[in-house]
């Protein structure tokens, strides 16, 4: 079944070339170990070296038990983020057609908030769906720059959905001492947003 389900990963990106939208960010190959550890209930998280500036740049990857319809609805619903996202007290939409774009207000210890605006792209079909985003003008953002996507595929021969999720964040200038906030946002946070989703998603059957 491994090999099988590598194989699946493997032509993923040529499938949807042929029958559907490719995500707009790069897809990673997901080897025999990856999906060994990802059937045990594993997350995967890979830190990948940024050529695109001094921010950080991670993957994580995570199995939920829930259709890929189920999972896409919940993570399409930004607005519904601050019930299980990490960090996030407030998302406000400002518009509904496509590109969609929100706000987003972070709230961290110590009383250290962030707010700025994305803009959204969402494509859903039956063979795999992705939500992607990046950081839009807005004269309160008060990070530097912030792009990403979730990806979903039902995993084959299964119940479960296939989550690829990959972040890259630049908070610009940190203060001496709170360089916590950094990895506080990226790496520290990408595990609690897997699990969350995973759990506020099996939650709702």
């Amino acid at each position: 079944m491994t090999k099988k389900i590598q194989y699946f990963s493997q032509v993923l990106i040529i499938f949807t070339f042929l029958f559907g939208k490719i995500p707009p960010i790069l897809l990673y190959n997901i080897t025999d170990q990856m999906h060994a550890s990802l059937q045990h209930g594993d997350i995967i998280l890979k830190h990948i070296e940024s050529k695109n500036g001094p921010g950080e740049h991670y993957h994580g990857y995570i199995l939920i038990e829930e259709s890929m319809e189920n999972v896409f609805q919940a993570i399409s619903q930004l607005e519904d983020y601050p019930q299980f996202m990490p960090h996030v007290a407030k998302v406000e939409s400002l518009n509904k057609k496509q590109p969609t774009h929100f706000r987003y207000f972070i709230e961290l210890p110590m009383g250290i908030t962030y707010q700025y605006q994305i803009s959204t792209v969402i494509y859903e079909s039956s063979k795999s769906s992705w939500l992607t985003w990046k950081l839009e003008d807005w004269e309160e953002n008060n990070i530097k720059d912030t792009w990403g996507q979730w990806v979903l595929s039902s995993y084959p021969n299964t119940n479960f959905t296939l989550v690829q999720y990959q972040v890259y964040t630049d908070v610009g200038n940190i203060p001496f001492g709170l360089g916590w906030v950094v990895d506080l946002l990226t790496e520290y946070s990408l595990p609690d947003i897997l699990i969350s989703t995973k759990e506020y998603v099996e939650a709702d059957d």
